[in-house]
């Protein structure tokens, strides 16, 4: 099929599948006769059969009522899209003929195909729901969405595997699912050994594996890895189904091996974020050094201005009154700010405001985006929130700005303390990420071992798989050399009959014959034969 040797139309990948997976169920599907070990379809009887008359006697509520229901009895979920119910031999009445072999009630087994209408089907659902029914058969089209029959559900069996992840996670989603009465249920993934369940349980882990990456939402990769718990599951199956117990270990060593890479790239990532932060608190703790002089100054030269103490110099006049330096603030706005903030910027410096309670105050005019300019009046050189008010209320009434000043005036002893907290609160962050950042990671043996377990699995797995050595070179080229070039033979068998070589001659060995970086010898009439 590969090399195109044989039609689409009479075979192509689709039917090999089919065909692998019918194998894979029941023989009687392919080859018409049944196969001489136990069938799946054999195996899940048994277990469908035990899980029965474990739970036969189970009491459970009326979903509707929430009282004690008069009729005992689990029930389990089978899912199977192959081998649905025709009139020739099929996979759901040999299950259900072999159920009933081991002792279950013929009217207890039902499939979800006998419903042929929303309201046959609302009947079938309730009497799975109230215990009429103890095995449910459907496929995933039919009973993967939308079955509410979770109540009494104990067991949940996939005899085939779907194509895609979607469908597991559908199928199970009709037994762990709210409502259900059974504190702990059982999901069964029944596989044929050496089978193709090896290809259709590879097939959802691949599938899995790239939908649980997407999922992660994360733009900044382009690359994929094995990182989910179902795809890890998956490949458990898959494993199980290949009958190599080197690929089960396999799959274990990876999968140890890969949760440790993920700590791996995590202890990274944390590496790098404690860099950022040794850096970022450094620089903060380098900004509290430099403000805490100036702050040391702005605090020797205070001057009180509480009460009738009060003193403030706008531009070159004095105000001894608080109305009076509001005024005063009011005119050298209004001069200063005249012509607004230049377009295209944020502020626009206004210079020095004036002086009060012997600090130095400037001025800035301040405009938000969609806002109405604002003054900011801030003491020179300390770090402390400057005053702020709209422009327009500036004209209406400066007294905010005032007491706004003097409170910074009076807070510059709480502003140094704040400011050496912060410092040393910097100083003991730093401290703590570089005594993190020194240390190892503490899972590197383990990942190293990991590592080399899944790398000696894997040269034992091809080891074995590598084909018989080929013979000798010399030995191949001789006995290919007739069927490779019939035409070489004859001309040397005619060349040998018309020029015999001399008696006595023989053919030169290969370390006699001439090399090529030299001139040949005179030719002779053997050479030919030769």
């Amino acid at each position: 099929m590969r090399g195109k040797r044989v039609s689409p139309e009479e075979d192509n990948m689709l039917k090999i599948s089919t065909d692998g997976r019918k194998a894979a169920l029941d023989m009687r599907m392919v080859a018409g006769e049944p196969s001489s070990t136990p069938s799946k379809l054999d195996v899940a009887a048994a277990r469908i059969a035990t899980i029965w008359a474990e739970h036969r006697d189970n009491v459970y509520r009326e979903p509707e009522t929430g009282e004690i229901s008069a009729r005992p009895g689990a029930l389990q979920l089978v899912f199977c899209d192959l081998g649905t119910p025709r009139e020739e031999w099929n996979a759901y009445d040999e299950l259900r003929d072999q159920l009933v072999a081991r002792g279950l009630p013929a009217n207890q087994v039902r499939f979800i195909h006998e419903a042929r209408n929303d309201a046959e089907k609302g009947r079938l659902f309730a009497a799975a729901r109230n215990g009429h029914v103890a095995v449910l058969i459907g496929s995933t089209a039919k009973m993967g969405a939308g079955l509410n029959v979770q109540a009494r559900a104990i067991a949940l069996h996939h005899i085939d595997c779907p194509w895609r992840p979607a469908d597991i996670e559908e199928r199970e989603g009709r037994i762990m699912r709210q409502g259900n009465q059974n504190a702990e249920v059982g999901i069964y993934r029944h596989i044929v050994e050496g089978s193709f369940d090896s290809y259709s349980w590879q097939t959802v882990e691949r599938k899995q594996t790239f939908i649980t990456q997407i999922m992660r939402g994360r733009l900044d990769v382009r690359e994929i890895d094995d990182i989910g718990d179902t795809a890890l599951s998956f490949a458990e199956v898959k494993a199980l189904a290949s009958g190599d117990p080197l690929i089960l270990e396999k799959a274990a060593a990876d999968s140890e091996r890969t949760r440790l890479e993920r700590l791996q790239r995590a202890y990274q990532r944390n590496q790098h974020a404690l860099t950022r932060t040794i850096a970022s608190a450094e620089l903060r703790f380098d900004e509290s050094a430099r403000q805490l002089p100036a702050i040391g100054a702005a605090i020797s030269a205070s001057v009180d201005t509480r009460g009738d103490a009060f003193r403030m110099t706008i531009g070159d006049r004095r105000a001894t009154t608080r109305p009076e330096a509001a005024r005063l603030i009011q005119d050298w706005t209004a001069q200063a700010a005249r012509h607004g903030v230049p377009y295209g910027r944020r502020e626009q410096p206004l210079g020095q405001l004036g002086e009060l309670g012997g600090q130095p105050i400037d001025a800035t005019l301040r405009k938000a985006i969609g806002s109405v300019p604002s003054l900011e009046l801030s003491i020179r050189g300390v770090p402390a929130q400057p005053a702020t008010l709209y422009l327009d209320d500036v004209r209406k009434d400066a007294m905010s700005l005032i007491r706004q000043l003097e409170h910074r005036v009076g807070d510059l002893p709480a502003l140094a303390e704040r400011v050496k907290a912060a410092g040393v609160k910097a100083a003991d962050e730093a401290a703590r990420a570089q005594q993190a950042l020194s240390q190892p990671f503490k899972h590197a043996d383990a990942l190293a071992t990991a590592t080399a377990r899944s790398s000696a699995i894997a040269i034992e797995m091809r080891d074995r798989q590598q084909p018989d050595p080929e013979p000798s070179t010399a030995a191949a080229t001789t006995a290919a050399a007739p069927a490779i070039d019939p035409a070489l033979a004859e001309l040397k068998r005619l060349t040998a009959a018309n020029f015999p070589a001399p008696a006595g001659s023989a053919p030169p060995s290969p370390a006699a014959r001439p090399s090529t970086r030299h001139a040949p010898p005179p030719r002779r009439d053997s050479d030919l034969s030769r």
